[in-house]
């Protein structure tokens, strides 16, 4: 009986195929190589003007190139191990609270040094 390289880990499972389909997806449609990065890039001038909630989630799916997909999916791949330890449910709040604390920090980061001066500028 052979066991499942994700056996127990249906959170890291779910997490690298989307991430490797999502970014093979991107990557062979994309007219232009930018073409997808715009699209999926946490914007946040776009997020509050237009309301495009769904950035929040999209820039965390798809890498930018081939290499930082092979790169980054043996990582991504190696937190079977974490999810075996704290279990499924634990590491399935753990992986939500990690990714909207980084989303909270790059949406911040990113208002406060571009869109910040900009409305600086434009008070002035």
């Amino acid at each position: 009986m052979s066991a499942s390289w994700f056996y127990g880990a249906p959170v890291t499972k779910l997490v690298v195929f989307s991430t490797a389909a999502t970014t093979a997806w991107c990557l062979k449609v994309a007219a232009a190589p930018d073409l997808f990065l715009r699209a999926a890039s946490l914007d946040t001038s776009r997020v509050l003007a237009s309301g495009e909630l769904w950035r929040l989630v999209t820039c965390h799916i798809p890498f930018a190139t081939v290499a930082q997909l092979l790169f980054g999916l043996p990582f991504l791949y190696e937190m079977r191990k974490l999810e075996r330890m704290m279990g499924t449910g634990k590491f399935g709040v753990f992986f939500v609270f990690v990714t909207s604390l980084a989303t909270s920090l790059q949406a911040g980061i990113s208002y406060s040094l571009f869109s910040g001066s900009a409305l600086l500028a434009a008070s002035s």
